[in-house]
């Protein structure tokens, strides 16, 4: 039954395995409750969900959580009284808790710069394994003279120590190549995802067939399954074809077994494999943490700062909706807010007469 319905979700709904997903979830926990009253979803009431709106209540959910449920619940039964498995809907008269309208929170434009900026570091000159040809010379030579060893003994060390070396200088490059390929593609997602506003599902989601470097756009794939058009930043753009060029195809190398889905996946992780959300998350915050930012970081947060930054620099709100894909302009109209705040505290800092000394 419960499949049944996920399955017409994602068929007939075009919905997202991840709202898919969460959708299954909150009707499995609700199910669970259910038994719990010696009731099923065949033969609940609307006491039965009153009761669990409540439960959710004193568990301390917030009220976004709650109207998923609720909104969850609504579609569940419905689907049930059209296949006439139910009689009526018992989640019908459910009224979602007001919604509580929180700022979103936001990066400054330095902060972003650090999290977005290229990490490639050039290669170290002491590395160059210069100090591998001084060092054994100095040392060998005292060694030879306080312990009276022939010139060949000398030799052979010396080649030891040479040998031992360039094996360390050839580990560093290698620990520096890979180092390099994952900041190249690091650079590259975080770049887009700034340049673009994308959430993180659209993102990892991206296809070599989405992208147009000649033309700067983008194509994603927003929820429902809602397709966009975006335009890429220069910068973008280079750090795209930096990625393509010298970084992709090694990991994609690493993949022994390559299928369609992987040679077509723009971003790929370590093992030449499509990026997750998962470690897309874990690449932020392991960056944030080397530049030094203290702040929470977490992918949405540079979407929230993508349109507060496009706005406090003049753009228009229906420009901002088109390009975050949301469907009703209220959505949008939160980051206003945030701008209008931003003007507020520049107002105080700058005007002579803002604030009374």
């Amino acid at each position: 039954m419960l499949q049944d319905y996920i399955g017409y979700l994602k068929m007939e709904k075009g919905l997202s395995d991840n709202t898919c997903q969460s959708y299954e979830r909150d009707l499995r926990q609700l199910g669970e409750f259910l038994r719990e009253r010696g009731q099923d979803f065949l033969t609940c009431t609307p006491q039965d969900l009153y009761a669990g709106v409540l439960s959710h209540r004193s568990a301390g959910k917030a009220s976004k959580a709650i109207a998923r449920y609720i909104s969850a619940w609504k579609g569940f039964f419905a689907y049930l009284l059209v296949e006439g498995q139910r009689g009526d809907n018992p989640a019908l008269q459910l009224a979602p808790p007001k919604k509580e309208r929180t700022l979103p929170h936001v990066l400054s434009e330095q902060e972003v710069l650090l999290m977005v900026e290229d990490g490639v570091r050039e290669e170290d000159p002491r590395e160059s394994g210069e100090e591998f040809r001084r060092e054994p010379q100095e040392g060998f030579g005292e060694r030879a003279a306080d312990e009276r060893v022939s010139g060949e003994g000398v030799r052979q060390e010396t080649d030891e120590r040479k040998e031992s070396g360039q094996e360390v200088r050839q580990e560093r490059r290698e620990s520096r190549a890979r180092d390099t390929v994952l900041e190249k593609r690091d650079h590259a997602m975080m770049e887009v995802l700034y340049s673009c506003g994308l959430r993180v599902s659209e993102l990892i989601g991206l296809s070599l067939n989405d992208i147009s470097l000649d033309l700067g756009f983008v194509r994603c794939r927003g929820k429902g399954g809602k397709e966009r058009v975006v335009p890429l930043g220069e910068f973008s753009i280079q750090a795209l074809n930096t990625y393509l060029l010298s970084a992709r195809q090694i990991l994609l190398a690493r993949n022994p077994r390559p299928n369609a889905r992987n040679t077509q996946t723009l971003f790929l992780n370590a093992r030449g494999c499509p990026m997750t959300r998962q470690g897309f998350w874990d690449v932020m915050k392991k960056r944030a943490e080397r530049r030094g930012l203290q702040t929470n970081i977490y992918p949405h947060v540079i979407r929230h700062s993508f349109a507060t930054h496009l706005l406090d620099h003049g753009a228009d709100l229906r420009s901002v909706q088109e390009m975050l894909g949301h469907s009703d302009i209220s959505t949008t109209q939160i980051y206003t807010h945030v701008s209008r705040k931003h003007l507020q505290e520049v107002f105080r800092k700058s005007h002579p007469r803002a604030v009374e000394e």
